[in-house]
């Protein structure tokens, strides 16, 4: 934990928001149905050895100014992805 915040803080002006999250085993799932209803069930969306922990939502001018801060982000068990926010205008 002490990574992360000292992630935040040397990053300050570009993170925007993040949270970290609960494991998959808390999770819900919402299908259609395809018949107008919805199917809820417990559980991960689908099996898979690597799940979202977390995320941090920054602002960079680019990509490459957006690689350079995800470098730095204490990802101990896993990897980082990177991708910009789709804008609906």
């Amino acid at each position: 934990m002490d990574a992360h915040n000292r992630f935040g803080s040397d990053n300050k002006d570009a993170v925007v928001g993040g949270e970290a999250l609960q494991p998959t085993s808390t999770a819900t799932v919402i299908r259609a149905d395809g018949q107008g209803g919805f199917l809820v069930t417990d559980g991960a969306y689908a099996e898979t050895k690597e799940a979202l922990g977390g995320y941090y939502v920054i602002e960079a001018a680019d990509l490459d100014a957006a690689l350079a801060i995800a470098k730095q982000v204490p990802a101990k068990f896993g990897c980082v992805e990177v991708r910009p926010v789709m804008v609906f205008s």
